[in-house]
This record gives structure tokens, sequence and C-alpha cells, in this order.
């Protein structure tokens, strides 16, 4: 694993907010999860990282073929991002706890580097 989800001129040009990405991942959400006006409960600081994590998720899907992994729920929970997926292998919870411990990085109030 070599990317790095806390890129601080990424974060900083960063427009996207939280229903732009089940827009921009629509595969990859649950039936489950709400079709309009879905939002994320995590800072809007974290999106870029959660972006990152979806594109790279994605990409290993399209390469080895789609498997179904689905995504859940993604939150906050005591202060950290919590991301929850249904049928992910183990490279994927690896990939998803990596973004997960990059949020702590975030200041999830500013959006500055810890």
């Amino acid at each position: 694993m070599n990317h790095s989800f806390v890129d601080s001129q990424f974060l900083k040009n960063y427009q996207m907010k939280s229903y732009d990405l089940v827009d921009k991942y629509p595969e990859m959400f649950s039936e489950l999860w709400p079709s309009y006006g879905a939002t994320f409960d995590v800072s809007i600081h974290w999106l870029p990282v959660i972006d990152k994590l979806l594109g790279i998720l994605k990409h290993r899907r399209n390469r080895n073929g789609w498997q179904g992994m689905q995504i859940i729920q993604i939150k906050q929970k005591f202060g950290e991002l919590r991301f929850y997926v249904d049928e992910a292998d183990s490279v994927e919870y690896k990939w998803s706890d990596a973004a997960c411990k990059a949020c702590l990085e975030i200041c999830e109030h500013c959006g500055s580097k810890k």
C-alpha cells in the first residue's frame, strides 16, 4: 500500500460533497443506501480521503472483476472515521483501515493536518 491519503494540496483544492461521491461511485453503495440526498455523517474535511479510498477500491475491483462489495455505512464515531463494507477481502479491509487512520491526521473542524 503506497498511496498517501493525506496530500495537503489535494485536501486544499477538494470541492466535492458527500452526495457527489455517491454519484461518482454508485455501484459501490448498498441498495440500502438512501438513493436521494445521501450524505455521510463525517467531517467534510475527510471527504477527500474517502474519495481516494473509493477510487482505489473501485480500481482494484474493476481490475479483478467486480465481486459485489457494497458500502454499508460511512460515519464518524468517537472522532474517528468508520467505514463499513460488505464482502470485502483482506486487502480492501487494510485500505479501509489506512484511510481511517489517515483521517486521524486531519482536523475535523478546520481540515488542517494535525
